[in-house]
């Protein structure tokens, strides 16, 4: 779907998924999912329904306190159960290491 690059420690900036065949219309909230691509514990941002067609992801804490690559879905829940995006594949989240 897409890449998101973001330096180490860096929180001031929030992901923004633009969905283009899923509409967040009747989803009454997301569930935002992250792990390394190598496997490990899945780390939970905070997800947010921006507009119909977008979800904004904040990272708090240490979650991107670890370089690396990491693989993120988003899951919508509806009344009639979650729906899970991007559809096919991941964003694939890199946060480079800092140099110093």
């Amino acid at each position: 779907m897409s890449t998101f690059s973001i330096k180490q420690g860096d929180y001031h900036r929030q992901l923004a998924l633009d969905l283009s065949d899923i509409t967040t219309t009747g989803a009454s909230s997301v569930v935002i999912r992250m792990r390394s691509r190598d496997g490990g514990s899945i780390i939970n941002p905070t997800g947010t329904i921006a507009s119909a067609s977008r979800i904004n992801v904040t990272f708090t804490g240490t979650q991107l306190d670890t370089a690396g690559v990491f693989l993120l879905e988003a899951a919508l829940q509806y009344v009639d159960g979650p729906e899970t995006v991007p559809t096919s594949g991941y964003v694939t989240v890199v946060v480079e290491a800092k140099l110093g």
